[in-house]
């Protein structure tokens, strides 16, 4: 089951970036690929056959496999001047196009003949011939567009009645600027300030309660924790081997509490705020219970 799709029809009926590929929805079975697929999303075009992923589709270019492993799509699509026809097939295709479960596209590309042809060609677009995007700005100047797609084909004969040759060449430069819509804070939003923002205020998920207005202020936390804490006694101790230049060592031991605590600002004069979990008789932290530390102060 299947189509095939002449060359008339490939030259012309009016096709999207010249793409020949986008004919294939002309046969019966076949949809456009869903929104945010793999090949959407690279700006290929993709299609899917009688039910079956993007993915599954096999490409042949003239009995070659040109597949791209990455996505399993084609690795290329050769210009509209170069395709003879191509053939679409859906389902129950013969044992040489039985790579793939999906849609078998067979490609015949042009070869030459005893007479000589080409073609040479250029597509523009441009800002200047466009009208303004609905959604940008009317103060501002149009975005910028520069779209150029040329290239030409030429075939004939080396030796007539025997030898032909065929070639072409197809380039695309872009240059397309693209409007886009999006939320900007505003100066106050900038500062902390959400008091006006039409948007609800963000949560402090320290609190669970929304931020300040004022960007300094924290509300107050009720909760209750029972954490396992590290309180530290330091004692003045001599280094070893020296009867001067005291140095502090510290013995540590664990407490579990229960206590309200408010959120706010501390100055600490350490390295790190430390919360362990309960000792056990096997912790390294009870066989070494003293250890070197600097001096430290929380107010």
């Amino acid at each position: 089951m299947g189509a095939v799709i002449p060359n008339n029809y490939v030259v012309n009926l009016p096709l999207d970036g010249r793409n020949w590929m986008e004919l294939a929805l002309l046969v019966a079975g076949t949809t456009p690929a869903a929104a945010g697929s793999p090949g959407t999303e690279r700006g290929r075009f993709a299609f899917q056959a009688a039910g079956a992923r993007e993915s599954a589709n096999s490409f042949v270019y003239d009995g070659v496999y040109a597949i791209d492993p990455t996505l399993n799509s084609f690795t290329f699509t050769p210009p509209v001047d170069a395709i003879e026809e191509f053939r679409l097939q859906t389902a129950n295709a013969d044992a040489g196009l039985g790579r793939n479960s999906g849609g078998q596209v067979a490609v015949a590309l042009k070869r030459g003949g005893n007479q000589f042809h080409g073609s040479v060609y250029e597509f523009l677009r441009n800002d200047a011939l466009d009208a303004r995007n609905f959604f940008d700005r009317p103060d501002a100047a149009q975005p910028a567009l520069r779209r150029n797609q040329f290239g030409f084909s030429l075939g004939g004969p080396v030796v007539r009645r025997s030898t032909f040759f065929f070639g072409d060449f197809e380039g695309l430069r872009e240059r397309r600027a693209v409007t886009r819509t999006t939320n900007t804070p505003t100066a106050a939003e900038r500062q902390g300030d959400f008091s006006q923002s039409a948007l609800p205020q963000p949560i402090d998920f320290s609190t669970f309660q929304p931020s300040p207005t004022d960007g300094c202020r924290r509300p107050t936390s009720t909760r209750s924790v029972k954490p396992s804490l590290l309180s530290i006694r330091c004692r003045t101790a001599p280094p070893r081997g020296r009867t001067s230049s005291p140095r502090r060592r510290c013995a540590t031991t664990r407490t579990s509490s229960t206590f309200g605590w408010t959120s706010g600002w501390a100055r600490v004069r350490c390295r790190a705020a430390i919360a362990l979990p309960t000792a056990t008789a096997s912790s390294p932290l009870r066989r070494n219970s003293s250890q070197t530390c600097p001096d430290m102060a929380m107010t």
